[in-house]
């Protein structure tokens, strides 16, 4: 009996013992002294205030030192931590169990997506040091492995591209076997067997996005396990040894003396990179937060903060180039949208643009689709370089085929990448009609799909998204506009359901004078422009009661702006509403259509609280 009771103490000692991974420290190195310390800023603290921190245990020491910090820096305010597993940490911020999470990963879609879904914005992480080398424990470096024996000299992003991914978005032909590599011999005829970790999972995510480019892995990888206490990589490692054609991307923990490390470059010519060393680290951990909040300066992105990690041994101090916000194979801290620390407005601190977020929503509803990308050239920017895409390249011109799109508004068609694509570029327009640059996408294609019927699907896309352009400038203005406003309101479901049943309006904004004495602002619109501030013809409108109208968009667009009412009558802002226009149009019609179109509203409208409330 004795025994039996020992062994169950044991079994409950020794479940969290092997979440809580140790990992022995790497290295001594110091804070960068370039980095500020934290000042701490006033917060107004209520009795019974909480702050919570939910995620990760690989970020534990780490997020545990920040805890200590924020207890003495704010006496009164009550700070808890729960650190069991990364996947813990995104559904605790959407579901308001905790203010701030640690994470040892980015976001999965899943994660992602409810929180979008809930706050109408996506969350980004904020850098506050390097993931590890080889901690298995830790945020670690990801390598790729093959047998010890292997002549392969090394591997392009775009052939490893190619050796995992179906559909091969960085443009390389199919690599199948190790002579698609250029290996002779006993090599020549050995199939590429693939392993890897079954979707979805922090790590194969992180490769789907910067290696797939967001792309399809490959049917036939072989998924692998971990067993017992060994990793599941390292198990793929170990199953080398019988089938000597294998390759698996996995953490330089996992090298077994049966395989080496494949060196790596970004493109054919570049030099291949060695493995990281002691006191390097391919990968990072951060601090994140809703991106339409302003960047905070908390203990985490501070020389404190640096210290921490720094006595971690585990994970590296950042550097003082390291501060700003990037994009990374990431432990972050993820804020809520809800939680009110002292904030520094950054202007540099990243926003999503409107062009982006139209092309995240042409993504979520074309599943099929394969690429996407915006070249426009909006006020102050040459070449129409790529403002917007799922593919990254942000910032590279327009070549040849794109400024011949532009400038002559011809489609161009073309199957490409070994007929496995169909790819379509055709002018990109505003909702006025005017060419604002290039849009192309890409589309799976086998031989003999309906080319004529792929180009009217792209059309269809493009005519669809011009609706929600204003003009080019727009499409670089930050989404939403105001950082603090949300674009998930019961106005904006009453704006899109008003588009539904007047497909013939343009231009459809709500301009609300939010409650409690609040500014005037866009609520909801057809346009973006979430949270601007009324201008003062929208002023004149509401306090004069009497419609501002006139011809836009070079004589092409005729709008009308009218007081706003509720179903009482009282005014509660403007509504603007805009129509294609020809010369020698009737101009009171359009008046006469705008107020049938408010008059709708206002019977949907009880109170401007109504239009104002989270409907996600």
């Amino acid at each position: 009996m004795r025994s039996l009771r020992l062994a169950a103490l044991i079994g409950v000692i020794a479940a969290p013992a092997f979440a809580l991974k140790y990992a022995a420290p790497e290295h001594q190195l110091s804070v960068d002294p370039a980095i500020p310390g934290w000042k701490p800023g006033e917060l107004t603290i209520v009795p019974e205030e909480e702050l919570h921190l939910v995620g990760a245990d690989v970020m534990d020491e780490i997020t545990l030192g920040w805890v200590k910090i924020f207890r003495k820096a704010y006496p009164k305010l009550s700070v808890a931590m729960e650190a069991r597993a990364s996947g813990t940490g995104g559904p605790a911020l959407t579901e308001a169990r905790a203010h701030l999470a640690p994470v040892g990963r980015e976001l999965l879609p899943p994660e992602e997506k409810a929180f979008v879904d809930k706050f109408g914005y996506k969350p980004f992480a904020i850098r506050v040091a390097t993931g590890s080398v080889g901690s298995l424990g830790k945020t670690a470096t990801s390598v790729v492995l093959v047998d010890k024996d292997n002549p392969l000299k090394g591997l392009t992003m775009a052939q490893l591209d190619a050796i995992y991914s179906k559909t091969r978005l960085r443009g390389h032909a199919d690599i199948k076997t190790w002579s698609d590599l250029g290996l002779k011999g006993e090599w020549a005829a050995r199939p590429i067997h693939l392993y890897g970790l079954k979707p979805i999972n922090g790590i194969e995510q992180f490769l789907k996005q910067r290696l797939l480019l967001g792309g399809e892995y490959k049917d036939d990888i072989q998924f692998v396990k971990g067993k017992g206490f060994t990793h599941a990589f390292t198990v793929a490692a170990e199953e080398m040894g019988q089938k000597p054609g294998g390759l698996t991307y996995a953490l330089l923990a996992n090298v077994t003396p049966n395989v080496k490390v494949v060196p790596l470059a970004d493109k054919e010519g570049d030099p291949f990179l060695r493995q990281p060393a002691a006191g390097e680290a391919a990968r990072a951990e951060g601090q994140g937060v809703p991106q339409a909040r302003a960047q905070p300066r908390g203990p985490g992105c501070s020389g404190e903060g640096g210290r921490l990690h720094s006595a971690d041994a585990r994970g590296r101090p950042r550097r003082a180039d390291q501060a700003r916000v990037t994009a990374m194979r990431a432990a972050s801290i993820l804020l809520a949208a809800a939680f009110a620390l002292p904030l520094r407005a950054d202007p540099q601190a990243p926003l999503k643009s409107y062009a982006q977020e139209l092309v995240d929503e042409v993504v979520a509803t074309n599943p099929g689709l394969l690429v996407i990308a915006m070249h426009v050239s909006p006020p102050g920017m040459a070449n129409y370089p790529i403002i917007a895409s799922n593919i990254g390249r942000i910032g590279k011109v327009a070549d040849e085929d794109d400024m011949r799109v532009v400038t002559t508004g011809k489609t161009n068609l073309e199957v490409a990448h070994g007929g496995t694509r169909f790819e379509v570029e055709l002018a990109m327009r505003d909702v006025a009609g005017e060419t604002i640059g290039a849009l192309g996408l890409v589309f799976p294609y086998r031989q003999g799909d309906n080319k004529s019927a792929l180009e009217k699907k792209a059309i269809a896309i493009r005519d669809r998204m011009a609706k929600r352009i204003l003009k080019a400038a727009s499409l670089v203005e930050p989404y939403p506009f105001d950082p603090l406003a949300t674009t998930k309101t019961h106005a904006q479901k009453l704006v899109d359901a008003t588009l539904g049943r007047h497909p013939e309006l343009s231009v459809l904004a709500m301009h609300v004078t939010l409650p409690k004495g609040g500014d005037n602002i866009i609520l909801a619109s057809s346009f973006g422009r979430i949270g601007k501030k009324a201008d003062d013809d929208d002023a004149k409108v509401i306090a004069s009661g009497q419609p501002n109208a006139g011809v836009y968009s070079n004589g092409k667009r005729y709008g009308v702006e009218l007081p706003l009412l509720d179903a009482g009558g009282k005014t509660i802002g403007a509504l603007s509403l805009g129509w294609p226009h020809r010369q020698g149009d009737d101009e009171k019609a359009f008046l006469t259509r705008a107020e049938k179109v408010r008059d709708e509203l206002r019977a949907r409208i009880p109170s401007v609280e109504k239009l104002v409330e989270l409907d996600p």
